[in-house]
């Protein structure tokens, strides 16, 4: 306890937005309350503002409360910290009202508070009442709940965004590592790029914590980085166990620091935490729900309980309060807890039916409007499917379910979205091997599943036909319908044979044996009728004699657009526009069909798609090369676009280049571009596609740079009274950022009315079909009509 603020014997680093934000608010405020999780560094933060606002004040006082267990005595300490010097009157409210009430403008630091929070939330109150010019800060693990009481979060330090090299010296959680290890640990030869893997794992499992951030620092004087990371990983208590002997003693160790926390919950507290520990990465509330309650704790009390864990900062919410999690260390610490209660089995059975159910409904109801938010909503639950799936695994009596969830991945197209092929195929095999084979339309379907995912991330295709012949072996064995070896099969027709006479037919077999299952099969023969789709725009050059061909790929694309639409499921929709985008590039409407697959690569990198966009670039590449007016500088492009998706392949490790049809745009714009570009000029693009980081990057190298149409007329050329009074309101509502659904929705317009209207506007102003960028431009300088 002490009546000015306590020497600071170390540097304060970061936390300097939140600091800007504190120092309006401390002075504005009456009362403002820091909170956060155990650790999180209120106490310095608290100080270091303080500091930093004391000329706002005539007097600033600090009140450390930790070691003050008995509330009785609560005034007496902060009477005593503020001047009160009549010993008799130091534990009389009204003594301390009347000193404060003596001063001009005070600024009073209560630190600690969350163990006397009754006590102290009933003194603020009353001193907040009787002097005016009071303020008071309070740093807690839960609220005061005093009227008028503004609580800012105190979250951890910020991580580093990725392990890669090379090393990022920018994220608070590092910055506080090196400052404490360059003080404290001689010899200490800083972050390389050798140690840099490993400094970003050990920050993730402290959760960018301060106080563990040191205690882990405590432990680099006697192991390296690399040897302690494993070692966290196995037991936090035991390597962060050692702190600084100037510190509080519930801050000397991790088991001390959050035992705090634990032991200032109720018993029904507790056993949440405990429970709620085996959800890894976050959790909603419907699977607190169904993981964490039996008859000793029913359903209806986990929601007021999670509210109070809020409240004490140990369980954290998204700030739509959509979803909540714990912080690794505390979830350590609960699983701990969890081992010693004896009931981590029966909660693991519950955690693993609850993510088995979450898998199957989003592959039985992915199909709508809601597409997007679920296959999103599947990445956040990726941590405790993956806990499922693995626990799953070791028990042959459980070995089925993980291979369920496996597969609903897959039907969920999750895989697919987030880029995720190995992913899905490293569970896909370990639930076939977990498994003795079997003549059940799982297993085949399981086996077949695999294959499709291997076909699309261009493993051998010799060795994926033989398990393809395997699989529909072992589902005729079984007496029951697997449609999925059907489609897995007609997909590989359509990757690997790539002629409409393999694929097309398999594709509508499949889609009719899929309507045969019901609505639950929905999603899956969706898929099967997208397939007849792309093998009818992809597939339509070369073995096909048919004049009539390519009318027919636009018509069968469209009638598929239209019906994606109906569904209202936002990726779908981007790929049937895609495929109608290259049916009518082949049908002679180039223009409309660059307009088409741009508008899809924009809604996918919108939606965050990982996979769409490498199946989209090249595509652009492969339009621009069609042109009958090539110029030279929109050949440049083109090769640049050729040499990014290739970039792009390796980088992220989807490759669509073994694919015959792909293989086909890409020989044949190579070729056309050959001969267009000189051998330097060709030489220079490649070089520059090769620099690509991501599809956003390659896209601006298209869409962005203002020359990059070539020899484009001066936008003063064209009045915009010449546009039709429609196309001048879509081309405002695209200069605003619109995407074409969104132009769609606000002028009652369908989507390929507006890309129709887009194409003439395009065309009218002698811009690139999809140049979002130049149309911007154009409308920013003219006067509206």
């Amino acid at each position: 306890m002490a009546g000015s603020l306590p020497v600071r014997l170390s540097s304060f680093v970061g936390r300097q937005e939140l600091l800007s934000q504190l120092r309006q608010t401390v002075t504005q405020a009456r009362q403002t309350t820091l909170i956060g999780v155990g650790g999180a560094g209120k106490t310095r933060l608290a100080l270091e503002l303080a500091d930093q606002v004391h000329r706002s004040f005539d007097d600033v006082r600090f009140v450390a409360l930790a070691g003050l267990h008995v509330p009785d005595l609560l005034v007496q300490y902060v009477a005593t910290a503020v001047g009160v010097r009549d010993l008799a009157a130091a534990d009389s409210v009204d003594a301390l009202v009347e000193v404060l009430a003596g001063r001009r403008r005070m600024l009073l630091v209560l630190d600690n508070c969350e163990h006397l929070s009754d006590a102290v939330g009933a003194l603020v109150a009353t001193l907040l009442a009787e002097v005016p010019q009071l303020h008071i800060v309070a740093t807690s693990r839960e609220r005061l709940a005093v009227p008028g009481e503004v609580l800012v979060d105190v979250p951890p330090l910020s991580l580093p965004r990725s392990a890669e090299l090379p090393v990022d010296l920018t994220s608070e959680a590092v910055q506080l590592l090196v400052d404490r290890a360059d003080a404290a640990v001689p010899g200490w030869g800083g972050i390389t790029e050798q140690t840099w893997p490993a400094v970003v794992r050990l920050l993730g499992l402290v959760a960018g914590i301060p106080l563990l951030i040191e205690l882990a620092v405590a432990r680099l004087r006697s192991m390296s980085v690399e040897v302690m990371v494993p070692r966290l990983e196995k037991s936090m208590e035991q390597v962060l166990s050692r702190g600084e002997r100037t510190v509080l003693t519930h801050h000397q160790s991790l088991s001390s620091v959050i035992g705090w926390s634990y032991d200032l919950c109720t018993p029904r507290e507790q056993l949440l935490w405990a429970r709620a520990s085996v959800l890894e990465g976050g959790f909603d509330l419907a699977a607190a729900e169904a993981v964490c309650t039996d008859d000793e704790l029913p359903v209806a009390e986990i929601a007021d309980l999670i509210a109070d864990l809020v409240d004490r900062s140990i369980i954290i919410p998204t700030p739509d309060r959509g979803r909540y999690r714990l912080l690794e260390p505390l979830r350590h610490f609960g699983l701990g807890k969890l081992a010693g209660i004896g009931d981590e089995a029966a909660v693991r059975a519950r955690h693993r039916e609850h993510y088995l159910r979450v898998a199957v409904f989003a592959a039985d109801n992915w199909l709508g409007p809601a597409e997007v938010e679920l296959l999103h909503g599947l990445s956040q639950d990726m941590p405790n499917l993956r806990s499922a799936m693995s626990g799953a695994l070791a028990s042959p009596d459980t070995a089925e379910s993980a291979m369920i969830i496996a597969v609903c991945l897959g039907r969920s197209r999750w895989l697919f979205f987030s880029g995720a092929l190995p992913e899905g195929r490293h569970w896909l095999q370990a639930g076939l091997r977990a498994i003795p084979p079997e003549d059940t339309p799982l297993y085949a379907s399981a086996l077949a599943l695999d294959a499709f995912v291997a076909v699309c991330m261009g493993v051998s295709y010799a060795e994926l036909d033989v398990q393809l012949d395997i699989a529909a072996e072992h589902a005729a064995r079984s007496g029951f319908p697997a449609p999925a070896v059907t489609f897995a099969r007609s997909a590989y027709n359509h990757f690997a044979i790539g002629t409409r006479s393999a694929a097309i037919p398999l594709h509508w077999q499949a889609a009719e044996e899929f309507g045969k299952l019901g609505k639950e099969a929905a999603g899956d023969q969706h898929m099967a009728l997208m397939m007849v789709a792309l093998s009818e725009a992809l597939l339509v050059d070369g073995e096909d004699p048919r004049p009539d061909s390519s009318a027919n790929a636009v018509r069968v694309t469209e009638e598929f657009l239209a019906e994606a639409e109906r569904t209202g499921a936002q990726w779908a929709i981007t790929w049937a526009m895609w495929a109608a985008g290259i049916a009518h590039a082949r049908a002679g409407d180039l223009a409309h069909g660059m307009e088409m697959v741009i508008e899809t690569l924009r809604q996918q990198i919108e939606m965050a798609d990982k996979w769409g966009p490498i199946f989209s670039l090249p595509t652009v590449a492969w339009m621009l090369a069609q042109s009958p007016e090539l110029s030279t500088e929109t050949a440049r492009e083109a090769a640049t676009l050729v040499a990014a998706s290739h970039t792009l392949e390796r980088r992220t490790g989807i490759s669509i280049s073994t694919h015959v049809p792909h293989t086909r745009f890409r020989t044949e714009s190579e070729e056309i571009l050959r001969r267009v570009l000189s051998a330097e000029d060709y030489a220079a693009a490649i070089e520059l596609g090769g620099q690509v980081q991501s599809i956003e990057e390659a896209l601006r190298l298209f869409l962005a740079e203002p020359d990059l149409a070539g020899e484009q007329p001066e936008q003063s050329v064209v009045d915009p009274a010449e546009l039709t009074a429609q196309q001048w309101k879509v081309a405002k509502l695209v200069a605003k950022g619109l995407s074409d659904k969104d132009v769609a929705a606000a002028l009652s317009l369908s989507p390929r009315t507006v890309g129709h209207h887009l194409q003439a506007i395009y065309g009218r102003l002698g811009l690139h079909p999809g140049t979002r960028e130049g149309l911007t431009r154009w409308v920013q300088a003219q006067r509206q009509p």
